[in-house]
């Protein structure tokens, strides 16, 4: 059975550093030339990018560069599908939604990445973030899965009317 039963407590082996504040973590660890980066998010649900302006946040102290969904680096990225084939309500083939590591014409929740700054300080790329300028097309959005699939709900994806993506189904439900 082992040294440990069901129901058994297990030592943590970190709560005494952690504890005593000796702990250390990634963020702890500092290397000469070392660089920090730090991703602007959307403050809305659902929105169209009109523009975004990073002349003001390029020209700050220890900014060493500025992404945006459509620089080329982040294109060749590419996008990222779910991997697992799924299928609509219809039973037709579900192409998933894409997602671009940076927005580019649109933002689809609250948090999506619209800018990456990097620079020789955290702060200093924070600071940066925040002189991006982004114009923002404000669009509706619902904020819970009813009044998502309600037949007046704003459209999140084209191809997925109603905001059904696919459906999922686990294990034999005959």
């Amino acid at each position: 059975m082992g040294e440990y039963g069901i129901g058994q407590s297990v030592p943590r082996e970190e709560d005494p550093y952690l504890v005593r504040g000796l702990g250390r973590y990634v963020d702890d660890v500092t290397v000469p030339g070392q660089l920090r980066g730090y991703v602007l998010r959307s403050p809305h649900g659902h929105a169209l990018i009109k523009s975004i302006d990073i002349s003001a946040a390029r020209d700050m102290p220890g900014v060493q560069l500025i992404l945006t969904g459509k620089d080329e680096a982040i294109l060749a990225l590419g996008t990222q599908r779910p991997l697992m084939p799924r299928k609509k309500r219809d039973g037709s083939p579900a192409t998933g939604t894409p997602q671009h590591a940076l927005a580019r014409e649109r933002v689809r929740y609250v948090g999506d990445h619209v800018a990456f700054v990097v620079a020789n300080s955290l702060n200093e790329a924070k600071d940066a973030a925040e002189a991006i300028s982004v114009d923002y097309e404000i669009l509706p959005s619902v904020v819970g899965i009813e009044d998502a699939i309600k037949s007046d709900a704003p459209t999140l994806w084209p191809e997925y009317p109603g905001n059904f993506a696919f459906v999922g189904t686990l294990g034999n439900i005959s």
